[in-house]
């Protein structure tokens, strides 16, 4: 696995991996399982599962052609719950893609997110990542981000990111607000932020 997304984002991963072999693996599998929230908690303590989790798929390490489905109902931990959990990861020699979609996230006693929906895909160094919410019951909030990352070994062996902020927008208690497209470049030594701009009629961030 760790050899596969090398192959994707070769600058996350150190030279050691580059250089792992592959085994060849051609299989199918269905995964069920009941009441294992005791088992999980073994290694996780604190963490909730729904009685039911499905995992199912199709994997070929030859092509690097895989498939592979997680869906469960429920999954909390101390600080964030999640509701309707689906996820699915295609990959191929060219890209990998992970959407990840739930039916509510909450975060704490302060922050919940209905329908929120993350979007990746990864291919030649570079991450796409869109990433959405909407709840239309009572006042309104609903995001839709859209980012693209570009990643680079420098000759010392640090890896700098460049994260571009596409034209995006977010809303929240009714309130509807447009973000400007800005880079933001993260190394060794800091974060800058280029172009950063949201806007609500007159009010700006």
């Amino acid at each position: 696995i760790k050899k596969d997304v090398n192959g994707y984002i070769p600058s996350l991963f150190e030279k050691e991996a580059k250089q792992m072999g592959r085994t060849k693996n051609i299989f199918t599998f269905k995964f069920n399982s009941k009441h294992i929230t005791p088992i999980f908690n073994i290694f996780t303590p604190g963490y909730q599962l729904s009685d039911t989790l499905f995992c199912y798929g199709s994997v070929n390490s030859s092509t690097m052609e895989n498939n592979i489905s997680l869906e469960i109902n429920r999954l909390n931990t101390p600080e964030v719950e999640i509701n309707k959990l689906f996820m699915r990861l295609k990959t191929n020699r060219q890209k990998a893609i992970l959407n990840t979609l739930t039916n509510r996230l909450k975060v704490g006693e302060s922050f919940v997110f209905d329908n929120f929906t993350i979007n990746n895909q990864a291919a030649q160094d570079s991450l796409v990542t869109n990433l959405f919410w909407n709840n239309w019951e009572g006042k309104k909030n609903s995001a839709s981000f859209y980012t693209s990352t570009s990643f680079k070994t420098l000759q010392s062996g640090d890896v700098e990111s460049f994260v571009h902020l596409l034209p995006s927008k977010f809303m929240i208690n009714n309130s509807a607000w447009q973000m400007l497209p800005a880079t933001f470049k993260v190394s060794s030594v800091g974060v800058d932020v280029d172009g950063f701009l949201a806007q609500n009629g007159e009010q700006m961030l």
